[in-house]
């Protein structure tokens, strides 16, 4: 018979690691723990076990404050309103500090590793009876994708990288073979923003923690990677998306955004931005041009595919600014020096961090809840390898020792 688990003893970073397998499978179901763990660090900050001066919580609550009242002056307030309950999902950023207090932040966040790699196994055993039961039954390989996937398989596999630097584990061939499921679920899911950001970034890995074979190891793969037809016609269709006739993402940053942020210049309000918007504006601009020189734009698109120039769109220049100055502060706090213990740990964070940024440069990645709660676990797995000390309240120093009287009798009587 299994023996139960009382609720009074599950933690909180249990919490966070059941949130972190389940996820990647599924976000609604992944979302409840991530929910409750979250309620559970804002109630142990407000009993003072987590500072909450810190800047990136400061700057976390500001924008939160500003995505609020932008509501208020929502072109469409409706849309806006459908998406408030995002902000349930902050606390996560309290939430990872305080759970990674004790015993050490180290112990704790290896746990959030390996549970962030267990979900990326779940799902890509999922995806590899999926996409290859959906492209035998008709659907092309590039419908097969999504854009959420490969991120997370992205994020995760900066913290694999780091769980084997700073532990050891796993053992090679196992590393191996987790290195050949996040490449494959990369690889599948068709999406170039991800294939770039992780290109950029693995250099950055090497040179911060000096695992030279890691850089090597992935020159291999991608060279086997360019051998793919799917990959080189990929790669070959770029320049079709530089291109106005193809409609994605030359026509929404050259034609779409300068209009639409000229004619809000305080914002459309959170989540307020509708494809017929696009549509106008798109409409506008052919009119004045000839047949053979106008602007195509592809169906269904809803927001710019760029984080600085959707959140300029939705909040305002006030909002941009201070979403900017969140995400330089924790990219700051991601790569300066490191205490020597929590070092590698903090540039496999650093580095998962910074490859969502640069892939948010081509997708509006903040937007998405699921990527959204892998920028607030990040965050907060920084905040506890930056402040490892901070994460506890101050402890009152102990009162000074009262000297012993010489010819006193100090035992007890």
């Amino acid at each position: 018979m299994f023996s139960r688990v009382p609720l009074s003893k599950i933690t909180l970073i249990d919490l966070l690691c059941l949130g972190f397998i389940l996820l990647p499978v599924s976000n609604s179901v992944g979302q409840v723990p991530l929910y409750i763990a979250g309620v559970w660090g804002l109630i142990a900050a407000c009993r003072g076990q987590v500072h909450l001066k810190r800047p990136e919580i400061l700057l976390a609550a500001l924008f939160a404050l500003i995505l609020v009242l932008s509501t208020f002056t929502s072109v469409r307030p409706g849309n806006s309103l459908s998406k408030l309950n995002r902000l349930l999902l902050f606390p996560i950023l309290i939430a990872v500090p305080c759970a990674c207090r004790i015993p050490d932040p180290r112990t704790q966040l290896l746990k959030l590793f390996k549970a962030a790699v267990l979900g990326v196994v779940l799902l890509a055993l999922y995806d590899l009876v999926r996409i290859p039961f959906e492209v035998r039954a008709g659907t092309p390989l590039f419908h097969t994708g999504n854009m959420t996937a490969p991120q997370v398989y992205m994020i995760v596999l900066f913290l694999l990288l780091g769980l084997r630097a700073e532990s050891g584990r796993p053992g090679r061939a196992t590393l191996l073979l987790l290195i050949v499921l996040i490449a494959a679920g990369i690889l599948l899911h068709n999406k170039r923003g991800v294939w770039l950001a992780t290109l950029i970034t693995l250099p950055v890995w090497t040179l911060w923690s000096r695992q030279w074979k890691t850089l090597l190891g992935m020159v291999l793969i991608c060279t086997l990677a360019f051998s793919l037809p799917f990959v080189r016609e990929r790669l070959h269709n770029v320049r079709d998306n530089l291109s106005p006739r193809h409609g994605g993402r030359y026509t929404l940053w050259e034609a779409v955004a300068p209009r639409l942020i000229s004619q809000y210049p305080f914002g459309m309000g959170f989540n307020a931005s509708e494809h017929e918007d696009f549509r106008a504006i798109i409409d506008q601009v052919n009119a004045d041009l000839p047949r053979n020189e106008r602007y195509h734009l592809e169906d269904r698109l809803r927001h710019l595919h760029n984080n600085l120039l959707q959140i300029r769109l939705e909040l305002g220049p006030h909002g941009v600014i201070v979403w900017s100055l969140w995400m330089l502060y924790a990219l700051w706090l991601a790569f300066r020096p490191a205490p020597r213990e929590l070092r590698l740990l903090r540039g496999a964070i650093a580095c998962a961090l910074l490859a969502l940024l640069l892939n948010g440069i081509v997708e509006y990645n903040f937007g998405n809840s699921e990527i959204f709660m892998n920028y607030l676990m990040l965050f907060g797995m920084l905040h506890a390898v930056a402040w490892p000390a901070s994460a506890a309240a101050p402890v009152p120093a102990p009162p000074p020792a009262v000297p012993a009287t010489s010819g006193q009798n100090t035992k007890d009587n």
